[in-house]
């Protein structure tokens, strides 16, 4: 979790250490859409440079050709409460609390 605050996330390690477990998971599901979005960016420009150089009686592309959002799972893993309490004992084990 560390790794992923101080590098793709940008966090200092006391900016990581304040934030509550609800915050880290929202700034970690805006990084996701941000991504998406380049994604999503990078699709639509590959659409149109093929379909700029694409041979006359072939099919046309689009974004969704590319990237289809509907077959790939985006929306977060939402854990069972089970599931928390034993990532966080994990967490307390491994800090030594």
């Amino acid at each position: 979790m560390i790794q992923f605050a101080v590098g793709p996330l940008g966090l200092t390690h006391d900016e990581f250490w304040a934030l509550t477990p609800r915050e880290y998971e929202e700034l970690c599901i805006g990084y996701r859409e941000r991504e998406k979005a380049q994604w999503d960016k990078l699709a639509w420009l590959s659409a149109q440079i093929y379909n700029l150089y694409r041979k006359k009686g072939t099919k046309a592309f689009t974004a969704k050709d590319f990237i289809d959002w509907d077959k790939i799972k985006t929306t977060p893993k939402h854990f069972s409460k089970a599931d928390k309490i034993r990532t966080l004992q994990e967490l307390d084990e491994e800090l030594g609390l």
